[in-house]
């Protein structure tokens, strides 16, 4: 994991300097993480309808000594205590709703992320026998995702709204 050494002001070695409110990290092996949780998954088909849903419950927390012994009992850096999604589909269009809950992005469990729900799409249109027109749009609504966060407080967004157009030839 990323253990947090040192905090800033100050120089280290190996390192250098490190300013004002900026941490130095370095990977080391934790003991362990113990994770308990619960998995759930359903999928119904009918007819040209399907419908599935799934949701994933972690609670995680890192056993630690020695350097990183700060972080004994806290979560796991990126690690959403809840997730899940809901498909529905029929013949050949498909939407897709994703949610992940707040997570912490640094060790130390300082940096709160927030939770996210995203929607996708998945449109393919069989125009010949042989010839498909796929149309796929992720996180179509545009929903900030944060995947990081600097110590000055800037947020590193995951992937925006993408939309992709492909063709398939062949049976």
């Amino acid at each position: 994991a990323n253990v947090t050494v040192g905090a800033g002001p100050g120089v280290f070695p190996g390192v250098g300097f490190v300013a004002s409110g900026g941490t130095y990290r370095q990977r080391q092996n934790l003991d362990a993480i113990v994770s308990r949780g619960l998995e759930l998954d359903a999928r119904v088909t009918r007819g040209e309808w399907r419908v599935s849903a799934s949701y994933a419950y972690t609670d995680a927390k890192v056993r630690a000594s020695g350097a990183a012994l700060p972080l004994n009992g806290m979560r796991p850096a990126q690690v959403a205590k809840h997730s899940g999604s809901a498909s529905l589909g029929w013949k050949w269009i498909s939407m897709t709703a994703r949610y992940v809950s707040g997570q912490f992005e640094d060790d130390q469990n300082l940096r709160a992320l927030g939770g996210a729900v995203t929607i996708d799409g998945v449109f393919n249109v069989p125009l010949t026998e042989h010839f498909t027109l796929s149309l796929r749009g992720e996180n179509i609504t545009n929903t900030q995702v944060e995947a990081a966060i600097s110590a000055a407080g800037v947020i590193e967004r995951a992937t925006p709204r993408t939309f992709w157009v492909g063709v398939k030839w062949g049976r």
